[in-house]
């Protein structure tokens, strides 16, 4: 466990030479540890590579400032973090809001990248007509414009609702996790929207001399809107598409499918 470039990290696997890296970015209400603990305790994974799971600025025990934060802004903070690791290339996960960050990083450094692996980005700008999209959107910025003056709770509440329903709330309410959930609830207001990231910069990558095997996954139960662009961004990024059937939007907590995945690029691209 480190700091870097002011961020905050934790390592974990098998760190020696000619192993390949696997850089982890977390999404919203979480941190690296949170979002990443099946993958940081596989022993599957730590035989085949070393793990960097970064906590985005603001989130974990990374700094808050400066802030507001761009999605632009917080793929230099991973670049640097690799940086001063030493990392030259890489394979990439991110889960939620940390595949966007994941897809810009990409787009900054197509070279450096050896896979991509994106668990449902609300890439919203991809599908901007579509209803459930369009509701998730609007859901989502309604909680962020009360972000930073209504209790963390509120704003925790208010967005899980808005991506999984009430009985789900009501469940993740009387798990151990739901109090760092609602401390990771602060920084919500200080980011960029999702809906903001322009569909442009995905013709960006796709355009690249140098560009990566894309993988996205989604869950068979999650929201219909983050299934509906994460088919979408498999078919405008020429990517493999993964469906769990049995996982919601957190696809890593889900059985062993994002392991096994990995593990393939992990041994083929080394």
């Amino acid at each position: 466990m480190r700091v870097a470039s002011m961020l905050y990290y934790r390592e974990a696997g098998t760190v020696e030479p000619g192993r390949p890296a696997l850089v982890l970015i977390h999404g919203d209400f979480s941190d690296g540890e949170g979002t990443w603990q099946h993958q940081l305790t596989s022993e599957a994974l730590a035989r085949a590579c070393r793990m960097i799971a970064v906590d985005r600025r603001g989130a974990g025990k990374s700094p808050k400032e400066p802030r507001p934060y761009s999605i632009h802004g917080e793929a230099l903070d991973v670049l640097a973090v690799l940086d001063h690791a030493g990392i030259s290339r890489f394979h990439l996960a991110g889960h939620s809001y940390g595949g966007l960050i994941a897809w810009e990083v990409a787009r900054l450094a197509p070279g450096r990248i050896k896979s991509l692996h994106l668990i449902e980005p609300p890439y919203l700008s991809l599908l901007p007509g579509d209803p459930d999209v369009q509701a998730l959107q609007e859901a989502t910025e309604a909680v962020a414009a009360g972000a930073r003056t209504q209790p963390l709770e509120a704003t925790a509440e208010s967005f899980f609702r808005a991506l999984m329903g009430d009985e789900a709330v009501q469940r993740i309410k009387q798990k151990p996790a739901w109090e760092g959930l609602v401390r990771e609830a602060e920084r919500y207001g200080w980011q960029e929207l999702p809906a903001s990231y322009p569909p442009e910069r995905l013709e960006e990558l796709a355009a690249a001399r140098e560009k990566p095997p894309v993988v996205v996954y989604t869950g068979g139960r999650s929201h219909a809107a983050l299934q509906k662009v994460a088919r979408r961004l498999a078919e405008a990024a020429s990517a493999r598409l993964v469906i769990v059937p049995e996982a919601g939007h957190a696809v890593q907590h889900a059985g062993d499918a994002l392991q096994q995945s990995l593990l393939l690029y992990l041994s083929a691209a080394g």
